[in-house]
């Protein structure tokens, strides 16, 4: 990526944080959480490390630790890295089909399609972790968009091709693939936002007396309003 140096930040020590002491027997893992066999599960706070909080599939801890749905930690990543919104969803569906094909027939790895080159650049270990994954891929799309001056189909075009290729050829001349790829994230972006619909007044007229009525109207105001928005796009 065209001086992409100064946009990279290094993640590959978490942040500086050190890790704990440890004694004797004492085994610990990237998070520095306690994982020696036999020994109660010690949780640290994943924000400390990452900047937002841990996807888990699991459950929440003893400890109390929220564990996030996927969109959730998605949202995350997107309000702190300023993204649009529903971004690394749509990318997660585009390169990976939600982590069903983790390898692609150029050598994309992982649930969102990094290059070993690419990966090395933004610290990511293991592209088959979610997590680290979907926070390298945040970063890289927070890069790209700040290349291309905001522009969200130059970025996305430049995560699939390369961002070099864009810069030399423009959109004009894109492989195939690589206009299938903005048409389906964009199209998940545009999903995404007609999703939530926030009704900010709704003026309801019923002749009803009764709660079962009354409550009925109510009902079929809504479900017009709900019509009305989905039909031209507003939420």
């Amino acid at each position: 990526l065209k001086n992409v140096s100064g946009y990279i930040q290094d993640i590959s020590n978490f942040g500086g944080l050190t890790k704990p002491k440890t004694g004797p027997g004492t085994q610990r893992n990237e998070f520095g959480e306690d994982v020696t066999p036999g020994r109660k599960r010690e949780t640290k706070d994943y924000e400390k490390f990452y900047g937002v909080p841990k996807f888990s599939t699991h459950g929440s801890p003893k400890s109390g630790r929220k564990s996030l749905s996927t969109a959730d930690f998605f949202k995350g990543l997107e309000d702190r890295y300023g993204l649009p919104a529903g971004l690394l969803y749509a990318a997660w569906g585009a390169e990976s089909s939600y982590g069903k094909n983790m390898l692609s027939p150029a050598g994309a790895k992982g649930h969102f399609g990094f290059m070993d080159k690419t990966a090395k650049a933004y610290g990511l270990d293991d592209p088959n972790d979610l997590n680290k994954s979907a926070l390298a891929a945040a970063k890289l799309f927070r890069d790209l968009l700040k290349e291309f001056h905001g522009d969200l189909k130059k970025a996305i075009a430049a995560y699939n091709w390369g961002a070099g290729n864009v810069e030399k050829h423009g959109v004009d001349r894109l492989p195939l693939e690589t206009q299938k790829e903005i048409q389906r994230i964009m199209a998940g972006i545009a999903s995404h936002s007609t999703s939530e619909v926030n009704i900010a007044q709704i003026t309801i007229n019923t002749k009803s007396t009764d709660a079962s009525g009354i409550s009925r109207d109510i009902g079929g105001s809504l479900k017009n309003t709900l019509s009305v928005q989905g039909n031209t796009g507003l939420n």
